[in-house]
């Protein structure tokens, strides 16, 4: 969803959803000391930034944005800002084409059960994956089958193992053109590891809005919100735990 280019001072990073990163996950474009985030027009949106640092506060066209929780997360359309660890959050990225795909999360607390997202393309004649013995929360996710469908989920809860199964596979560098739906865990990547990462929700309609992140030493970083034709919207799902079993091991990846 967001294309940016950005000051060298700060680490920012471009998410999956840019049309920047048609070669690439993500993709990093060094501007000089402005930056520029496209999102769909008249619709939510979500801007992702990378800093070293946590914002202090974040305005949106001089309104000061609410700051979100894990307990009170942002939400899509509502205005808010929310900082995230590379922990607690994973981006997902549909590609058509894919076939039916899951990502189970298992928590670190082993007294719940881990949590399953089943994935499947809209329409599809394919059946959903099975889900394994031991899963508690599940639920079905229908990405579009004519267009990249992103999704960050959002970890409510500390996550201790991920597994991912069918057609999807985790994100790497060596990968230059994603051909099947690609799964991000930011605590691998250098980039976003031991930084802070924030979202900003909200509405845009067909003007663009100036957002200014405030630090804590006074430092400043100004960036322009644009609305732009074709830029796929964003979506978000949130991971929590129930129950009290666990999922039973098979062949699938798992990540830590």
């Amino acid at each position: 969803m967001v294309c940016k280019t950005y000051s060298s001072k700060y680490s920012i990073s471009a998410s999956m959803l840019s049309t920047c990163v048609l070669l690439a996950i993500t993709a990093f474009v060094q501007g000089t000391n402005y930056s520029s985030a496209h999102t769909a027009p008249n619709s939510h949106m979500l801007i992702e930034n990378t800093y070293d640092q946590k914002p202090e506060s974040i305005t949106v066209e001089d309104n000061i944005v609410p700051e979100g929780s894990l307990s009170k997360p942002c939400i899509l359309g509502q205005s808010c800002w929310q900082s995230f660890t590379d922990k607690q959050f994973s981006i997902f990225l549909g590609i058509p084409g894919s076939g039916p795909a899951s990502v189970i999360f298992t928590p670190r607390n082993r007294a719940k059960a881990p949590t399953a997202f089943i994935v499947n393309e809209m329409g599809s004649s394919l059946p959903d994956l099975p889900v394994p013995l031991g899963v508690g929360l599940r639920e079905r996710l229908e990405v579009d089958h004519t267009k990249w469908t992103p999704i960050f989920f959002v970890h409510l809860e500390e996550v201790e193992d991920l597994t991912i199964d069918g057609g999807i596979q985790y994100y790497s560098k060596a990968i230059n053109y994603p051909n099947i739906s690609t799964l991000l865990l930011p605590h691998q990547e250098e980039h976003y590891k031991g930084k802070f990462t924030i979202f900003i929700t909200g509405y845009i309609g067909n003007t663009s809005k100036e957002c200014t992140v405030k630090f804590s030493d006074g430092d400043l970083h100004t960036f322009t919100i644009l609305p732009v034709e074709g830029t796929p919207s964003p979506t978000m799902r949130f991971v929590s735990f129930s129950g009290a079993n666990k999922a039973e091991s098979g062949p699938r990846q798992s990540e830590l």
